[in-house]
């Protein structure tokens, strides 16, 4: 009795295991992602990052004496408009270096 309720619940922590990395595995971002490093406290501070869809980073910002309340539904929604503009800033500066580049 003991040895199949130990093989039971090996075949169900093996399942769940299987399911939590499937779980994990979401497809990549369209336009690019932003990171924020936010730190509390007497030297407050905020560094945001934003990436391309290539996971490269196309700009940094450290914003000394802010943290960044990231609980704040417009705080996320202002986060995600600059990373719009950061990204086609980028691709619009990539292009001009290449089209100049080719003469």
């Amino acid at each position: 009795m003991k040895k199949e309720f130990l093989k039971t619940a090996l075949v169900l922590f093996g399942l769940s295991l299987s399911s939590t990395a499937a779980l994990a595995q979401a497809p990549g971002p369209k336009q690019g992602y932003w990171n924020v490093e936010a730190v509390p406290g007497k030297q407050k501070f905020s560094v945001v990052r934003f990436y391309n869809p290539q996971n490269q980073l196309v700009y940094e910002e450290k914003m000394e004496g802010i943290f960044l309340d990231m609980t704040r539904k417009s705080t996320i929604k202002l986060l995600n408009n600059s990373l719009q503009q950061v990204v086609n800033n980028s691709i619009v500066t990539s292009q001009l270096k290449s089209s100049y580049a080719k003469k």
